[in-house]
């Protein structure tokens, strides 16, 4: 395997790495051992830029690049008239970026809501390059018994995306993530918990440990709301991936990739 990240590149492409003899560029990393792997040292050009954990040069970080130009919504935005016709549900599955559209008839009552009986939820997805009305849907798979989860990471526009039981949470999750300029939210009864990131929205310039123990907090409360995915917060990134079939949800609503068209909330 090292071999063939390595050398056989090298050789394959005629790159200009070297191959670590007399006269060729010295970039290479030292390693503690071939089954580890954990890096000790990094070499470029001769010059040692990273010795155990420590950078080995002066740098000075440029302000992070972000984009973030919408407002937070309020519930009434998310509300879900009830046509009284059966409508569209994206049936995801875990582990899988493939989804299925499914049909499930029109409850009673004025508007559509979550149903945790049937693992019916809403979805919401926000435009956070312009101040539009977000678009909203129903998913099936997800698990979730109360709460919602949100984040600016959302393939491949990445603009806000969340899921939820109640509209309430669904807001607080989504705000929090505009307040942030980007980043994921797990929001449940009024408690707000969330991770920012500030470059573009999708990265942190945080340590990696401190951002790896923030993601893996997050998750953890999705668990806890009820969610059946092994990755709540990978899994939610691709439900706005309108290219990978069946049925997914972008700012502009509902996409069809079977079809290659949008298509509406009800099946009348």
């Amino acid at each position: 395997m090292i071999r063939s990240a390595s050398l056989n590149p090298v050789m394959h492409y005629g790159l200009d790495p070297g191959l670590l003899r007399p006269g060729d560029f010295a970039d290479l990393i030292i390693v503690d051992s071939l089954q580890e792997m954990n890096v000790l040292e990094t070499w470029i050009n001769g010059q040692k830029v990273y010795d155990r954990g420590k950078v080995m040069f002066s740098y000075k970080p440029g302000p992070p690049i972000n984009r973030f130009c919408c407002s937070e919504i309020s519930r009434e935005k998310i509300l879900v008239k009830n046509s009284g016709s059966p409508f569209r549900v994206i049936n995801a599955f875990d582990g899988e970026l493939f989804t299925k559209e499914i049909i499930y008839k029109a409850p009673g009552g004025k508007t559509v809501k979550s149903n945790t009986s049937e693992d019916i939820l809403k979805i919401v997805v926000k435009d956070r390059y312009h101040d539009t009305a977000p678009a909203v849907a129903f998913i099936r798979g997800f698990g979730l018994r109360s709460g919602a989860f949100a984040g600016s990471v959302a393939h491949d526009s990445h603009n806000i995306i969340a899921i939820g039981v109640e509209d309430e949470d669904i807001v607080d999750a989504i705000n929090e993530v505009v307040r942030l300029n980007g980043g994921m939210a797990v929001a449940d009864a009024g408690k707000i918990h969330s991770i920012q990131l500030s470059v573009a929205g999708i990265m942190s310039d945080r340590p990696c440990e401190e951002v790896a123990a923030g993601y893996q907090f997050l998750s953890g409360l999705v668990r806890d709301l009820g969610c059946k995915m092994s990755s709540p917060f990978m899994t939610l990134s691709f439900m706005a991936l309108l290219v990978i079939p069946e049925l997914k949800l972008s700012d502009r609503g509902l996409f069809n990739s079977n079809n290659f068209a949008f298509v509406p909330l009800f099946a009348d």
